[in-house]
């Protein structure tokens, strides 16, 4: 089975996962997820992936009349922890909580960032310290060592697009270019 998807400008190829939705805009005939949540579940035979997409050119930072005003506001959400405790971690509870509530949460979850911080500068280039910042927060989300009596996110990923491939090989990912149609998101085959 092969499930396509675009989000901001970027088209992702899912070709043999067990079953890939669209989790943010769901039409499925499940409940619609509460609060916060990623855009894509994607299921494998070990492991279920939250995938959020992160893409400052696809929401116009390069158009923006105050392009270096908006870079700078980007940059710093990605220094600091804004983005972290604002939008990826409730992003990835309200997630976890939707398909606990829907007995899917039989396998471990990984959260995957997708940051294409190519109109940021390469500065940025290093995800490395952004990484283990959101790692931590997604383990002691409540900031007290063990308060959670259950890890919901086992492991946590942040690619760009051009490091998508090293990390998971078997799904394909590409920029669209300006002007380029998309295709329906609930391709399946």
């Amino acid at each position: 089975m092969t499930w396509l998807f675009v989000e901001s400008g970027l088209e992702f190829t899912f070709t043999g996962a067990v079953d890939v939705e669209k989790l943010d805009g769901q039409e499925r005939g499940a409940p619609h997820p509460p609060g916060k949540v990623v855009d894509f579940v994607v299921e494998e035979a070990a492991r279920m992936l939250l995938i959020e997409v992160k893409n400052p050119s696809a929401s116009g930072v390069d158009k923006d009349p105050r392009p270096s005003e908006r870079r700078t506001t980007e940059r710093t959400k990605r220094r600091g922890n804004e983005l972290i405790n604002a939008e990826l971690v409730p992003k990835a509870r309200g997630s976890y909580t939707y398909l606990h509530l829907m007995a899917r949460d039989t396998k471990p979850f990984m959260f995957v960032l997708v940051d294409d911080v190519s109109a940021l500068g390469p500065e940025l280039a290093d995800l490395e310290p952004f990484r283990e910042r959101l790692a931590e927060r997604l383990r002691h989300e409540s900031g007290v060592r063990d308060a959670w009596k259950r890890e919901y996110v086992a492991s946590c990923v942040v690619v760009t697009p051009e490091t998508w491939p090293s990390a998971f090989p078997s799904y394909s990912l590409r920029r669209l270019s300006e002007g380029q149609v998309a295709p329906d998101n609930s391709d399946a085959t």
